[in-house]
């Protein structure tokens, strides 16, 4: 992580209680990979297309990553052997010293063998999207966007197992 980043994080992160004015978007995950927490998952950073940031976890999963305001950024979780997973994130709101909380993002890792000889193009989507509430004065993601990946995400899971347990019969 580059130092104006690192120095960013640490003044933001000394001033967070529950919310607090930062120039900065918090975002804060566990990785986990079936379950486990993951050490060196690879987090990738892209503003736009152009990636501005890598970062690898620690043994207990866990990243911390601080996004400017007024922008698209795309957040891509992976390890070798693991699907990779995708969250798009709409920085936009109309000051950039708002109060925000830490927004929260946990990925489990499944391995990309499960889904061998599947149409998984789905797994090439973003999980979420996150956006701005005004209401609420916080980040989060689109609940109906949300539940609509999750479910064809567990659809497809199930396609992998119920092939799975045919091959063993």
């Amino acid at each position: 992580m580059n130092t104006p980043f690192k120095l960013a994080l640490i003044i933001c992160l000394s001033l967070l209680t529950s919310k607090a004015f930062c120039a900065m978007v918090p975002i804060a995950g566990i990785v986990t990979e079936e379950g486990k927490k993951c050490k060196d998952a690879k987090v990738q950073i892209y503003e736009g297309n152009t990636e501005v940031d890598v970062l690898y976890t620690p043994n207990n999963g866990k990243f911390m990553v601080e996004l400017a305001f007024n922008k698209y950024y795309t957040i891509r979780i992976s390890k070798k052997g693991m699907v990779a997973k995708i969250i798009s994130i709409d920085t936009r709101v109309k000051s950039d010293r708002v109060k925000v909380p830490i927004y929260q993002c946990d990925v489990d890792l499944v391995p990309e063998k499960l889904f061998i000889g599947l149409n998984a193009s789905l797994l090439d989507f973003p999980m979420a999207i996150v956006v701005y509430n005004r209401k609420k004065g916080e980040f989060e993601h689109n609940e109906e966007y949300t539940a609509h990946m999750r479910t064809a995400y567990e659809e497809l899971s199930k396609e992998s197992f119920e092939r799975a347990e045919a091959k063993n019969r």
